[in-house]
């Protein structure tokens, strides 16, 4: 019998859509599982970065008319910041954050590690970053929901950097949010980015990057470079048993990009996608 795979959407590439229009392609496409943004990022119609009592009722209306659960939020944090108010003060939105996942029941609050360049990283840099992690996981342990540490540039680029974070941070509510096409954005191989996390992984992205022009973009599963096919026998040999979400990020094509991305991991995990469209 094949496994179930627990696909979940992923929230950036639907960016431009309202929630319940979001909420409803996931259902036509077969997701039963979807991320949200928390950002006010200009174009971007999810929920802002505080949202109110009445817009995450409205929320959960959308879920229950598509049956589709939102089981992670995706806000935006620096704890890389020097100046220790602005530290203070992304710690206590991180928090706030874990509050909005726990009164929506969403499992696991998406987090980034910041935003200092390369030529600006300390040893004090990573105890920083570190200890805010600790701190955010501490509070989200109470709470049930996990903390994923997305490898998205900066301190936490490379799978080097983010166990780095994790080992400091030396708290088991604290994981890694596998991003394997940020990995390959970064030029680091996907498959090694893992075997240095391993059991670190808590939470998974999935996309993959192309040449376009010389450049590095993203695209779908199965129109670029990686060979996903060792890095999703890694992680199911080693049993991940976490959410797979598909992060195709192109606003014009989502439903199109998000369905190939899906297709690829069922065909490579040997799963099924509970009545994923095309699979």
């Amino acid at each position: 019998m094949s496994k179930e795979m627990r696909l979940c959407a992923g929230a950036w590439g639907f960016r431009e859509r309202e929630i319940p229009e979001y909420l409803d392609a996931c259902r036509r496409l077969g997701f039963r599982f979807a991320e949200m943004n928390l950002t006010d990022s200009p174009g971007a119609r999810h929920l802002p970065p505080k949202p109110s009592r009445s817009q995450l009722a409205a929320m959960a209306r959308a879920e229950e008319a598509a049956g589709v659960k939102v089981v992670c939020l995706c806000p935006g944090n620096d704890f890389t910041a020097s100046d220790p108010d602005e530290l203070r003060a992304s710690i206590a939105d991180a928090k706030a954050n874990v509050d909005v996942a726990a009164d929506c029941g969403a499992q696991v609050v998406r987090v980034f590690g910041g935003w200092a360049p390369f030529e600006a990283l300390s040893d004090g840099t990573y105890q920083r970053c570190a200890g805010a992690l600790a701190e955010t996981g501490e509070y989200a342990q109470d709470k049930g929901v996990l903390v994923a540490l997305e490898n998205h540039g900066g301190i936490a680029a490379t799978g080097a950097q983010v166990r780095r974070l994790l080992e400091l941070a030396g708290h088991p509510n604290v994981k890694a949010n596998y991003d394997g096409g940020n990995f390959a954005k970064d030029r680091e191989d996907p498959l090694s980015a893992y075997r240095v996390l391993g059991d670190r992984v808590g939470y998974t992205h999935w996309k993959d990057v192309r040449i376009e022009e010389g450049e590095l973009a993203y695209c779908a599963l199965g129109d670029g470079i990686t060979n996903w096919a060792p890095v999703v026998a890694a992680l199911l040999q080693d049993g991940y048993d976490g959410y797979w979400t598909m992060e195709y990020e192109e606003p014009a094509d989502v439903e199109e990009g998000m369905k190939k991305c899906a297709q690829v991991i069922l065909r490579l995990s040997g799963g099924s996608g509970a009545g994923l469209a095309g699979s």
